[in-house]
């Protein structure tokens, strides 16, 4: 007896009533109701530990983000008069984006100070987001404009037979 018809029969008997409806599973196409506060049914059970993806990067004092980058952070935020209690809604931007390879020492960037959201925009927008490698991402108007072209080269006429656009 699955999950929903269990919970059906007890609350028939009397024996159990659920506080609030089984909502579906998260499972992606999963049919199957849940009462579970994880959200996934009992055959998605193993799902509920999987919690994050597991970060594979390099550790931050390895990426260049170690004691010195943790004090050169403070003097950017002190400068900028942000208060010590807000630093944690602060990410440090270098511009041009940081590259170890290229340049390790913090100091010789442009360091602006940004509410984590802007920066996590910008660094979207610019490099293709967060565990993207360099020129990995691709722009959205460069996806757009593809996508636009493949839907204008598969469409259909009146009849629905496949019509061709040069």
């Amino acid at each position: 007896m699955d999950v929903a018809a269990r919970h059906v029969y007890m609350a028939a008997k009397g024996l159990w009533m659920p506080t609030k409806p089984a909502r579906m599973c998260k499972y992606p196409y999963c049919p199957n109701l849940t009462y579970d506060p994880s959200g996934y049914c009992d055959i998605h059970a193993a799902m509920r530990q999987a919690g994050r993806m597991p970060d594979k990067r390099p550790s931050s004092p390895r990426r260049g983000y170690g004691r010195d980058w943790q004090k050169v952070r403070a003097e950017v935020l002190t400068k900028a008069g942000i208060p010590r209690d807000l630093w944690p809604l602060y990410d440090v931007d270098h511009n041009p984006p940081y590259n170890p390879a290229i340049e390790p020492d913090h100091r010789k960037y442009t360091l602006i100070p940004r509410l984590h959201g802007e920066h996590s925009s910008k660094t979207n927008r610019e490099d293709g987001g967060f565990g993207h490698r360099r020129g990995e991402s691709i722009s959205l108007q460069s996806f757009a404009v593809n996508r636009m072209r493949c839907s204008m080269s598969h469409t259909t006429d009146s009849r629905g037979k496949g019509v061709r656009h040069a």
